[in-house]
């Protein structure tokens, strides 16, 4: 059987979930560490046996021969070092989210695609058997037609461009393309202003504490979003509901994974061949079928089941938030401004 070598660039808190899924795949094997901090990558080699270590990745990407690369650094830094790996024909397995804007990811995906390398952007839930198993409950008619997605998460400020596009990547699991966007961007109940857009470094332009959302699928499907809760989605259709939660939070639900029906209105648990919510987070199943899904999409020579192009469509519903905000009005997609609408505004 082939290994595929690997190397994982960035040793922060992430980089255990890709390196004990790497683990978990015996197809692959993980051969160099990199990071900027020598003290963290010190850590990482004491904590896994890695002995070949980088403090510059170009200098991993020269010397390693390697098949996939995980980008596990902040964002800022996605596009540069996935171009890069394309260019030496690596497939990249890069973290959420996968740019600071849409040129950049364009700039990610048309690397790939022209080196002919995968781009998988890790937003875990698609491999994730609840997920699955709720998206064929619907198939299944079990709560009838869909209709609408109702979802919450603590997305806003800094999270919107950190962490929201796991959850905007859950409703299109199962809303599939967005027609357009309504957004109500605020800071302390007020609307934004130039005043309260700041820049990250790790994360590009960002804003507001609160950031109500409205989503129109092309399917007719639409969903509400909130920016408070829990991280999870909540299934309407016209026979019944499927709860999906992560269980965070405070849950008024009595179960994180229940359907319930007019045949059987009650809350039931749905059970799973594998509960994602029963290991570690860094443990999850999810994250060993994100690699799994790599090595396959590779040697099936199609695209994996989170590739660019999916991360690339959750990335465009932060831009569209904020573009939204600023005209007062819905907005269509795709969108044309390929920068983040906050740039101009903090000019």
């Amino acid at each position: 059987m082939r290994k595929y070598r690997v190397g994982i660039v960035g040793c922060g808190t992430i980089s255990r979930a890709h390196m004990n899924a790497y683990r978990s795949v015996i197809s692959t094997d993980v051969v160099s560490a990199c990071d900027i901090q020598e003290d963290k990558l010190k850590k990482f080699s004491d904590e896994y046996g890695i002995s070949s270590l980088y403090t510059n990745y170009k200098e991993m990407l020269d010397k390693e021969k390697l098949d996939i690369i995980s980008v596990c650094t902040l964002a800022d830094s996605h596009c540069e070092i996935t171009v890069s790996a394309a260019q030496q024909g690596v497939h990249v397995l890069c973290e959420k989210p996968m740019a600071i804007d849409l040129s950049e990811a364009d700039m990610m995906i048309d690397a790939c695609e022209k080196a002919g390398v995968k781009l998988a952007v890790d937003h875990h839930r698609r491999g994730d058997s609840r997920y699955h198993k709720a998206r064929q409950l619907i198939a299944d008619g079990a709560i009838g037609d869909l209709q609408a997605i109702v979802a919450e998460m603590a997305t806003a400020g800094a999270g919107l461009m950190e962490t929201a596009t796991h959850l905007y990547d859950s409703i299109r699991i199962f809303g599939g393309d967005v027609d357009w966007v309504f957004a109500h961007v605020t800071a302390n109940r007020q609307d934004i202003s130039s005043k309260d857009v700041t820049h990250i470094p790790r994360s590009g332009f960002v804003t507001g504490d609160n950031a109500p959302s409205y989503f129109y699928f092309k399917n007719g499907v639409y969903a509400m979003v909130h920016s408070f809760g829990d991280f999870g989605v909540e299934l309407i259709g016209t026979k019944g509901r499927i709860i999906l939660k992560e269980g965070y939070q405070p849950n008024p639900h009595p179960y994180l994974f229940a359907i319930w029906t007019y045949n059987n209105p009650s809350w039931q648990p749905i059970m799973t061949e594998s509960d994602e919510l029963m290991e570690q987070w860094h443990l999850k199943p999810a994250y060993v079928r994100m690699v799994q899904e790599m090595i396959d999409s590779i040697e099936e020579h199609r695209e994996h089941y989170s590739n660019g192009k999916q991360g690339r469509a959750a990335l465009e519903l932060v831009m569209a938030i904020y573009e939204s905000q600023i005209s007062g009005a819905r907005v269509k997609l795709p969108l044309i401004n390929r920068k983040n609408p906050l740039k101009q505004m903090a000019i």
